[in-house]
């Protein structure tokens, strides 16, 4: 149902009885995917999502280009809704994103709970040291995040936030009035990211202290200027606070763009791809389902865009990286000999 792009049950119920992809398997009703959903344990989905997560980061997919540092692993958490169902993911952002487990919760502000229990349980599969960085969105600038992710991940944790009113934030920015030319103390630097089309300036600081972290860490505030698109001439400021006090303000700056991979390449793509924010069945069950289509995005993605690139030059697919999940998922869909409803 993921891999083909189906929007219910009910149309993955006619589909397998109109055209017997499974020819040796008597296809179930909607109403038992449901039901059976609600009865499955989570625990063998994680396990086929870490056995798929290994494979690509020992591919090499699995690591992001930092400007001025090179190749690292980072994990990016987040909260979203799938269906009725809050909860939290945590993803591995490379080459390639892998939303690779979930933590369900009830109800608005359980969201950081959540989180640790779910950066509990990835500490416990993966190891620590897994990831370098551990990336989050401004409701993470706090304490017990970086020191999580010192003392029981063993990554540095960044967390990036519109909030200037934070302690370290507006510490940092009293430096950063004072800046002159050859300030030792800060680093600053300016230019165009040419391909997001961004004029950017970049300040940043090390060793800031904040009361109750016993850790020392690096400020940076970035100003960016959007010269093309429908943003064009719109100007956003926004800060990257890090535990890792040599990390490069550009390094940073390129640490805050790929936090927003969960937000584009993993949640709007589920979406478009599978359907994630229908409500398919209430309970466990949609935190089973989500787990399945994870797995299934990664099925469409990895394996057949493996076919496509043997392929690339009989398909004349001469920007073949460029494809939309719509053209592959309508490719597969001819490959089966199942027409593309959508």
């Amino acid at each position: 149902m993921g891999a083909l792009g189906l929007p219910s049950f009910l149309q993955l119920d006619l589909l397998l009885r109109s055209k017997r992809l499974l020819p040796s398997i008597q296809p179930a009703s909607d109403s038992t995917f449901a039901r059976t959903l609600n009865l499955m344990s989570l625990h063998p989905l994680r396990l086929i999502l870490k056995s798929i997560a290994l494979k690509v980061i020992n591919s090499g997919k699995g690591k992001a280009e930092l400007p001025e540092v090179g190749k690292a692993k980072m994990g990016i958490v987040d909260g979203t809704t799938f269906g009725k169902m809050y909860a939290s993911v945590i993803s591995i952002s490379g080459q390639v994103d892998m939303p690779i487990d979930i933590e369900p919760w009830e109800g608005r502000g359980k969201e950081l709970h959540a989180s640790y229990t779910l950066l509990d349980r990835f500490l416990k599969t993966y190891g620590k040291g897994f990831v370098d960085y551990t990336v989050a969105d401004g409701l993470y600038a706090n304490r017990n995040f970086f020191s999580f992710c010192i003392e029981k991940l063993g990554c540095h944790g960044v967390a990036k936030t519109d909030e200037d009113r934070l302690q370290v934030i507006d510490f940092a920015e009293g430096l950063f009035r004072t800046y002159q030319e050859g300030d030792e103390y800060i680093e600053y630097v300016e230019g165009i990211d040419s391909l997001r089309m961004e004029r950017y300036q970049i300040w940043a600081t090390s060793y800031i202290e904040w009361e109750g972290l016993k850790y020392p860490l690096r400020v940076a505030k970035v100003i960016e200027e959007h010269l093309g698109g429908k943003y064009k001439g719109k100007i956003e400021i926004y800060y990257v606070i890090t535990t890792d006090t040599n990390l490069p303000g550009l390094a940073m700056k390129e640490l805050a763009k790929i936090r927003w991979h969960i937000e584009n390449e993993t949640f709007k793509a589920l979406n478009e791809q599978c359907h994630s924010k229908h409500c398919f069945v209430r309970g466990e069950g949609m935190a089973a389902l989500e787990l399945i289509l994870f797995i299934s995005l990664f099925i469409l993605v990895e394996v057949y865009k493996e076919m496509v690139e043997e392929r690339k030059e009989e398909l004349n697919l001469k920007r073949w990286h460029k494809i939309s999940f719509r053209f592959l998922r309508e490719l597969f869909r001819y490959s089966l000999g199942v027409e593309d409803s959508s």
